[in-house]
């Protein structure tokens, strides 16, 4: 079994066979299909790695599955980094009074974020230590996600540690215990000197942290039971506190359900049902934040815009990776103007297509002769003919019918993803920006698009930020040898600039700069800490 899968404490060591039991018991009737298998692992917040060290256990199928050991790398990974994380915090809040950490009780497997107590006298210092070392704090993106969460006297603050472009683990410094629970000073002082710099909370007090957070959750899970009976195998004897007993009585069925009593439903049969306060809190309070989300739902969203080969999708896809590891919901959409039609639009793409002479539909060639003649006016002005033939598709009736079709189409798909990230940070890898530049690249020769450029600017998701990554066209082509030529680059570079020249929230970045800088500078912009800050909006 994996030597930090059921570790006690933060250096391992001890392992639970109760919770191993457990564990292997729920492995053997995993399903072998990997996405259920997956799913109800996180339904039980247990993982994956933790359940494939146990090889003879798990069904043969699923232990095969390259979806299920990819999950496992990733856990494993996920583990490293947080591994990493702590030694940073530790050094970088070392010799500041009025500190703790606390480790989770199976180990780092099993966690999600580095927890940090203070007193509120060092709640400031930590926390510009934390920023000093790599830190972005989150409460501001946090905030606008869901305004009733953030307080101006709130007990936590949230922090991403990042290196080299990408998240290592979220930190939360916070001055209690638990979620409205009991201030975390007195169990501070009583903290154990630690081998990285930092005192590590008393056994005790790291129960009686994890216990109420249990006793607190939602629904009992088989993390839950797992922790537990690692506790008692500990010697903790949780039976004699309300809300151990609140907890134990909650996760029993967990074990019962999975095998012969054991551990915990003793330990459990040795209390007497008691008022779980401290689920009761928490319920009412997830209840009035949920009403205030369904009443109000909020979005924050990002775009980013430029030329093929400018690394759009790059820093779409690192900036959702930094914000889910940093805990925050985030969905990245890609949705291109005439391109990757939905159903309806891609039939009448193929009757056209049937229906229309050869080479009366293609505008490949049409468009590459038109941008090397193009000028460098307004990309919005009048329409340039470029004195060559185009196709029926771009011009006339049928080329302005099919504009606004595809127009039409692109709002649809990118007002569904909208819809889709409600409570989020949606990421557009194309915003409505490329929409524009695009219109009049494809169709803008020979018409006048009025009506297409307003619906765009009307009814398209607005970026609350969009980071423009301006690159030269021949380092695109370079980049990205596509359908078009550096010229035509040239030209669209052109259009870029005019757009995005008066319109508010844009980020203009080099993209010749390193990745990972470009994605730290999305990052730190994107949360509040440079330029581009997001405003909520409608």
């Amino acid at each position: 079994m994996d030597a930090d899968a059921l570790a006690v404490g933060s250096a391992g060591g001890g392992g639970s066979a109760a919770g191993e039991r457990l564990l292997r018991a729920f492995a053997r009737r995993l399903p072998a299909e990997p996405d259920a298998a997956l799913a109800r692992l996180r339904r039980e917040r247990v993982p994956v790695a933790v359940v494939a060290a146990l090889a003879g256990d798990v069904p043969g199928a699923l232990a095969a599955s390259a979806v299920w050991r990819s999950a496992a790398e990733a856990d494993r990974q996920r583990a490293e980094r947080l591994r990493r994380a702590a030694a940073i915090v530790e050094v970088a809040l070392a010799g500041i009074g009025g500190l703790a950490i606390a480790a989770d009780t199976l180990g780092w497997s099993w966690s999600s974020d580095l927890d940090v107590f203070a007193t509120a006298g060092a709640l400031g210092t930590a926390s510009a230590a934390l920023r000093d070392a790599g830190g972005i704090e989150l409460d501001a993106l946090t905030g606008l996600l869901a305004p009733g969460r953030r307080r101006p006297t709130a007990p936590a603050r949230h922090f991403a540690l990042l290196r080299a472009g990408a998240v290592l683990a979220p930190v939360e410094l916070s001055t209690v215990l638990w979620d409205r629970g009991e201030p975390a000073a007195p169990a501070i002082e009583r903290g154990l000197p630690g081998d990285g710099g930092l005192p590590h909370l008393l056994g005790r007090d790291a129960t009686r942290r994890r216990v109420a957070k249990l006793a607190a959750t939602r629904r009992p899970t088989l993390r839950g039971a797992v922790e537990l009976s690692a506790l008692i195998d500990r010697g903790e004897a949780l039976e004699t506190a309300a809300m151990s007993a609140s907890a134990l009585r909650r996760h029993a069925p967990v074990e019962r359900a999975l095998g012969p009593p054991g551990p915990l439903s003793a330990a459990a049969e040795r209390t007497r049902p008691r008022v779980n306060g401290a689920w009761a809190g928490a319920r009412t309070q997830a209840l009035r934040r949920e009403a205030a989300a369904r009443a109000r739902p909020r979005q924050v969203r990002i775009g980013f815009c430029g030329i093929d080969g400018a690394g759009k999708s790059t820093q779409a896809a690192r900036l959702v990776e930094n914000l889910e590891r940093s805990g925050v919901g985030a969905r990245a959409s890609w949705t291109r103007l005439g391109n990757r039609a939905s159903g309806p639009v891609e039939a009448l793409a193929r009757t056209a297509q049937r229906l229309l002479p050869t080479g009366t539909h293609s505008f490949q060639a049409t468009r590459e002769a038109a941008g090397r003649r193009a000028p460098a006016g307004d990309p919005q002005g009048p329409p340039q003919p470029p004195g060559i033939a185009l196709p029926l598709t771009r011009r006339g009736p049928v080329g302005w019918s099919w504009a606004l079709a595809v127009t039409l189409d692109y709002l649809v798909r990118s007002r569904r993803a909208q819809r889709r990230a409600s409570g989020s940070v949606l990421v557009l890898d194309r915003a409505v920006s490329d929409a524009l530049v695009e219109l009049q690249d494809d169709y803008g020769i020979a018409l006048r698009l009025g009506l297409q450029r307003r619906l765009l600017a009307r009814f398209a998701p607005r970026p609350h930020t969009t980071f423009y990554l301006r690159l030269p066209g021949s380092v695109a082509k370079a980049r990205k040898d596509d359908v078009f030529t550096a010229a035509e680059l040239e030209v669209q570079i052109r259009r870029y600039d005019a757009l995005l020249e008066t319109q508010p929230g844009v980020v203009v970045l080099e993209a010749q700069r390193p990745r990972d800088e470009l994605a730290e500078a999305v990052l730190r912009a994107v949360c509040g800490w440079g330029s581009g800050r997001p405003v909520a909006g409608p």
